[in-house]
């Protein structure tokens, strides 16, 4: 046993001595380790879980405007479920239905909700505690005169939709500005991505339904694609952050 103790300290020490004298012991190598660089902002995903709040709007919420379509009429009632008849804002709810629908929808929607529910007609003042559903076939444009509020309905055939969400987005974008709330709910397309994002530059909020409570994932995947999405929430989120913040 001495021996062999003895014969492993020799090996030892000779085994030091060659590393000493720069000897190059065998071994496997390490993997090398790979660094990959950040991506280009340009080509970056945008993100499809919930952000952060945004910091809060300055000024009063002067219109609260919801836009759906596949899948919206059961959506824009879950969020109008949320709200106290004594909400602060006026409501102007577009969503992709025939124009024999929309009446008996916004009937429905009174009976159901707290708020007072009708069907727009033009001229209609937008006052607080009130929803107004745009009729299907046509269009609707959000208005101003002095410091109050109202909607036109028009004949426009110019856009795919009627009503188009993004001709009334854009209409409070230009009428607005920045005291609007607009909320894309499920629906196929995209339409409403173009005036969300006119709405954000003018300084106004945008939120999006969240993929997994869409019916269909595609008007608010674009509003989350083009950097309009100020927040991601799920259906049951929206009408109870809504209330927060009116």
């Amino acid at each position: 046993n001495d021996s062999r103790g003895e014969s492993n300290g020799v090996l030892l020490r000779d085994r030091v001595l060659k590393i000493a004298k720069g000897a190059v012991l065998k071994r496997q190598p390490l993997p090398r380790r790979t660094i990959l660089p950040d991506p280009p902002a340009a080509t970056a995903k945008p993100i499809t879980g919930v952000r952060p709040a945004p910091a809060p709007a300055q000024g009063p919420l002067e219109l609260v405007m919801i836009g759906a379509s596949t899948g919206g009429p059961v959506a824009v009632q879950e969020v109008l479920s949320h709200l106290p008849a004594t909400f602060g804002a006026p409501v102007l709810v577009v969503v992709h239905m025939p124009q024999a629908f929309t009446g008996p929808y916004a009937e429905r929607l009174d009976r159901l909700a707290a708020l007072q529910v009708s069907e727009a007609k033009d001229g209609d003042l937008l006052l607080p505690g009130r929803v107004l559903v745009a009729p299907g076939g046509k269009q609707i444009r959000v208005d101003r005169k002095g410091r109050g509020l109202f909607v036109r309905i028009e004949e426009n055939d110019s856009f795919l939709y009627k009503p188009s969400i993004d001709n009334a987005f854009t209409s409070a974008a230009q009428r607005i500005g920045k005291g609007v709330l607009a909320i894309v709910l499920t629906g196929m397309g995209s339409d409403g991505a173009e005036g969300a994002l006119r709405l954000r530059q003018m300084g106004s909020s945008v939120w999006a339904q969240d993929e997994a409570s869409s019916v269909v994932y595609g008007m608010p995947a674009a509003v989350a694609a083009n950097g309009a999405a100020e927040r991601i929430l799920a259906l049951t989120q929206i009408g109870v952050e809504l209330r927060g913040r009116c």
